[in-house]
């Protein structure tokens, strides 16, 4: 029954495809359909800046325990990894601790807003908080920083 079903799906597909590349579909629709795929397929990681910034991104590279130079020039995010399972994601490098190579603990600012994709300074929406003692690991990180700010 359901491989009959699924059969049926594909069917189905297969033929509004071919409708769609045959152009049988009309253009209001096929926009309609184009817009979906748009944003179906924007990866939220790929934000811009706003108006007068720059995207920076960076690596940590094992046995960092400071950001240095352009890295820390303009407020960025670490890219952080709890230790206890929960979703990794950027919080404000200012809230982190250095225990140790990678090893970060939020450590100050009591529970820290976590963006999954955006850092803070690009836009980036909140999509959690992490308490104050947790520890994890960070590899990378990033940040909007004013045009000329990263080279100082």
């Amino acid at each position: 029954m359901m491989i009959h079903h699924a059969r049926k799906v594909l069917t189905l597909s297969l033929i509004a495809g071919a409708a769609l590349a045959a152009g049988c579909i009309g253009a209001e629709e096929e926009a309609l359909q184009e817009g979906e795929l748009a944003l179906e397929s924007a990866a939220p990681e790929e934000a811009t800046c706003p108006e007068g910034k720059e995207r920076i991104t960076f690596s940590l590279a094992d046995g960092d325990s400071a950001l240095g130079g352009e890295d820390s020039a303009c407020g960025v995010d670490l890219y952080f990894h709890p230790n206890n399972g929960s979703h990794g994601g950027y919080i404000e490098s200012w809230r982190l601790c250095n225990e140790g190579g990678s090893n970060y603990r939020i450590c100050t600012g009591g529970y820290a807003p976590v963006r999954y994709w955006n850092m803070s300074t690009c836009g980036g929406t909140v999509h959690d908080y992490y308490p104050q003692g947790w520890s994890g690991w960070a590899q990378s990180g990033g940040g909007c920083c004013a045009k000329g700010e990263a080279e100082q």
